[in-house]
């Protein structure tokens, strides 16, 4: 390069990774409001930071949120990497999860994206949106997650860097070394893993390089079919009981799309359907309305992605096809939306379609961008503003580390209260009321006897008996009952933040508890043998 473009490069680099960061940057870096979370992190970033604490050995995993239980159901890979970066650099955790991986897989994966599609796909891969904009909605109106927020799945993109060293690879080298088969292998062994979604795209697309080789070079379908075998094993490690996940329920998202208000939401179309739907009688209509939604649903994903299509080949055509098809035929057993990640990865294809067809038209380019840029404004907004809507305050701080420094045991946590967001009249709210998380297990390090109902939920847990003995014990209605309950599941400490009802320091004696730390946020006590 010249240095003219070496500076073009480079502020271009820059300026992309921004805001491919900046969803997570701002997390868990401490502040006079203690640790606050902007966004998903403080749900689905503590679910990863309590992973990443309680790995110990990689192949048997606690489930830190049901104490007693093991982590199965799940695609481990990325937690895995995280804690092996905390332990070989002695970082804190929260430092490697929210500021130095992020900022490592936006380098990686914008430095691979304009290796395959040049300044394009860079800002693409970063700037791309849906057609919300459009209509006065959000990214997430026709359902998929967009660019601007990879890192909020903090595993996805970590599969994205995986999947763009592949399509480098198989696309952009000429020829195959050793050392490239070997990473090819890794890629392949470790996506199923990484994230179950993106499997289908990176096999088939090595499965259609090596069918193509196959006359001058064999090695490229041996590496195919031991990375398969390996990845499969590696896959069932961590799903040993693995049933059928994927249940039949076409356009179930999007009938969604129509119904709920934080989608595009067009309750009269809903009205339409439901009352066709009940009809014992083909409706023509019914079917018109149907493809109008699904005509919806792919154009307000893709959005300008379409135009890509024209000039794009056959492979990455039948995976935007594949992808699509998935979650509009197929929903996930336990947690029905899942399976919206497969869309992720068409939108992922639609972007290195769309830069291609793009390659030569600069004015065209600098157009979707302005447009996508704007339309996700109030996406940049939001990680820009203070305060937080959710923090862990000082005081509670204090008792997590107080927990923390504590003989390792099972903790009992109030559950999760929808309601009790409703007490609190700003932000930030305490991380308690904001949603059901693994805060307490993700910074006392201790295993939990409840917390984190969302992803035991999408775990395909039995939590619910759990929750209804937890909330029975709080109530404190039988004093026998309630020591039976501690002394059965082997709890060993109970930690109450004070906007909880206290019910339980009246019943020291009965319960056999004895309080350890208080202060003006937090109760904690252990429990007697």
């Amino acid at each position: 390069m010249l240095s003219r473009q070496k500076i073009t490069f480079w502020s271009c680099l820059l300026i992309c990774t921004f805001f491919q960061v900046l969803p997570v940057i701002r997390s868990g870096w401490p502040s006079t409001a203690g640790l606050s979370f902007w966004g998903p992190t403080g749900h689905d970033g503590i679910w990863h930071l309590s992973l990443i604490n309680h790995l110990h050995n990689p192949f048997k995993i606690d489930l830190p949120t049901m104490a007693g239980e093991s982590l199965t159901n799940y695609h481990p890979f990325f937690d895995i990497l995280a804690k092996f970066l905390a332990s070989l650099t002695h970082l804190p955790s929260t430092l490697i999860l929210f500021q130095i991986l992020p900022i490592l897989m936006a380098v990686s994966f914008l430095y691979l994206s304009f290796l395959i599609g040049g300044y394009p796909l860079m800002l693409l891969n970063t700037f791309a949106t849906s057609l919300g904009w459009l209509f006065g909605k959000g990214e997430t109106a026709f359902w998929a997650m967009q660019s601007p927020s990879n890192q909020l799945n903090p595993p996805f993109m970590l599969s994205l860097v995986g999947l763009s060293l592949l399509i480098y690879l198989i696309y952009r080298k000429n020829k195959l070394n050793g050392f490239h088969l070997a990473l090819i292998f890794l890629i392949l062994t470790f996506l199923p893993i990484t994230k179950i979604y993106a499997a289908p795209t990176g096999f088939f697309l090595f499965l259609i390089f090596s069918l193509k080789k196959i006359k001058s070079d064999r090695r490229p379908l041996w590496i195919l079919l031991s990375s398969l075998i390996t990845s499969v094993v590696l896959f069932f490690i961590y799903n040993p009981n693995l049933s059928a996940t994927l249940i039949y329920k076409p356009l179930w998202f999007v009938n969604t799309m129509f119904e709920s208000q934080d989608r595009f939401f067009l309750p009269q179309i809903t009205n339409i359907i439901y009352t066709l739907k009940a009809s014992p009688y083909f409706s023509l209509r019914l079917l018109i309305v149907e493809i109008f939604g699904v005509c919806l649903f792919i154009i307000g994903n893709y959005a300008f992605r379409i135009l890509g299509f024209l000039k794009t080949n056959k492979e990455f055509l039948f995976l935007i096809l594949f992808n699509t098809l998935v979650p509009l035929l197929f929903i996930q057993k336990g947690t029905a939306w899942n399976t919206i990640q497969f869309l992720y990865y068409g939108l992922f294809i639609g972007n290195i379609a769309l830069a291609s067809y793009l390659r030569n038209k600069k004015t065209f380019l600098a157009v979707i961008i302005i447009i996508s840029f704007i339309a996700n404004f109030p996406i940049y907004k939001n990680y820009l503003s203070n305060p937080a809507p959710t923090a862990i305050f000082p005081d509670e701080i204090k008792a997590l580390n107080f927990l923390h420094s504590q003989t390792p045991g099972i903790v009992l946590t109030h559950p999760y209260d929808p309601y009790l967001k409703n007490k609190f009249s700003s932000t930030p709210l305490p991380i308690y009321a904001y949603e059901t998380t693994a805060y307490v297990s993700a910074f006392s390090q201790q295993l939990v006897f409840l917390e984190d109902e969302m992803n035991l939920q999408i775990l395909d847990k039995n939590y619910l008996q759990r929750r209804q003995e937890s909330l029975t014990f709080f109530d404190q209605k039988n004093e026998f009952q309630n020591r039976g309950f501690l002394v059965n599941n082997q709890i060993d400490y109970i930690y109450l933040p004070k906007d909880f009802p206290d019910r339980i320091s009246q019943n020291y004696l009965a319960l056999g508890i004895k309080k350890i730390f208080e202060n003006n946020s937090v109760l904690l006590f252990s429990v007697e043998r």
